[in-house]
């Protein structure tokens, strides 16, 4: 395991989850996806960093992701796995680019995604997502979530996602 080489089998098991939650968002199966992830897990874009306590959080995450892939005319990923290495033996750091696409037309530059992978109870699942996504307020929010302002959670405030109306 050492830097700068590729390791086959964390390259393999990275693959494996970006292809998997790929088609899983595509397909709109909720249950498909949630079964790469660990929960709690984390999420952070340009709009801040949250933690995804509940299923109820992550399943409107995926559906308000699924409501801005709809109104961008999203038909289809380019993804693809730049990096993933053993960062020790039960955890696995990878990056791919994600670019979205209606039909052969792009509707959102390539971003990155910087993911952490735990092996938990054999299986390796998600534990920690960071979106590199700069030019989409849209896709960043539907991510992160509709939160508190900054006056209530310094008052009473959690900070926890807001549910849509």
């Amino acid at each position: 395991m050492s830097i700068g080489k590729v390791d086959t089998v964390a390259w393999e098991v990275a693959e494996n989850v970006v292809q998997g939650t790929g088609d899983a968002l595509l397909e709109g199966n909720y249950e498909a996806f949630a079964s790469f992830f660990n929960l709690p897990f984390w999420v952070e874009t340009t709009m801040g960093k949250i933690e995804i306590k509940s299923h109820d959080e992550h399943r409107e995450i995926f559906h308000r992701v699924q409501w801005q892939y709809r109104g961008m005319g999203v038909t289809h990923f380019r993804r693809e796995l730049l990096a993933a290495y053993f960062f020790d033996s039960g955890q696995i750091l990878s990056v791919h680019t994600s670019e979205l696409l209606s039909g052969k037309t792009s509707v959102q530059d390539p971003f990155k995604v910087l993911t952490t992978l735990q092996k938990i109870d054999d299986t390796w699942l998600i534990t920690d997502n960071r979106y590199a996504i700069n030019n989409s307020v849209g896709l960043n929010r539907a991510l992160y979530g509709p939160r508190p302002s900054e006056d209530e959670l310094n008052g009473n405030g959690s900070g926890d996602l807001l549910p849509l109306k």
